[in-house]
């Protein structure tokens, strides 16, 4: 038999469930814009940016990554930093905002509180770590 008998009439179709943005999992997320001085006089500061030549759908990111329990969004910033990149002598100068990003329309059921903060790279010792490629 390949469908219905055609003396009953089909069941209504059921609209997909419609996530409710109040129940869905919120996760901290910081990001960090550091910045470097610019070489030449006049020439305007640097930002590092990170590409993950392994995951190529990933693109071009900022560092960062998800507040642990317990853990400040600008410790998270510093420690993501310090994990992706591998530099050392950076610090948090201004906590830009936040801003809660809804991962719902990329097919996720969850939320980002994300952190932004800038930094300064005071010339301190360190190249890009294994976790991602510096551009600018």
């Amino acid at each position: 038999m390949s469908g219905p008998h055609p003396d009953v009439p089909a069941a209504p179709a059921r609209p997909e469930p419609v996530p409710d943005p109040a129940s869905d999992p919120v996760i901290g997320k910081s990001l960090v814009y550091l910045l470097r001085p610019g070489t030449g006089a006049g020439a305007p500061p640097d930002l590092l940016l990170l590409r993950y030549p392994d995951v190529p759908g990933a693109g071009i990111q900022l560092p960062g990554g998800t507040i642990e329990p317990g853990e400040s969004p600008a410790h998270a910033a510093l420690r993501e930093l310090a994990e992706e990149t591998g530099l050392a002598g950076c610090r948090l100068v201004a906590a830009l905002g936040e801003r809660l990003f809804d991962l719902r329309p990329y097919g996720r059921r969850e939320q980002h509180r994300r952190h932004f903060f800038q930094a300064l790279l005071d010339g301190g010792a360190g190249g890009v770590g294994s976790g991602g490629a510096a551009a600018r």
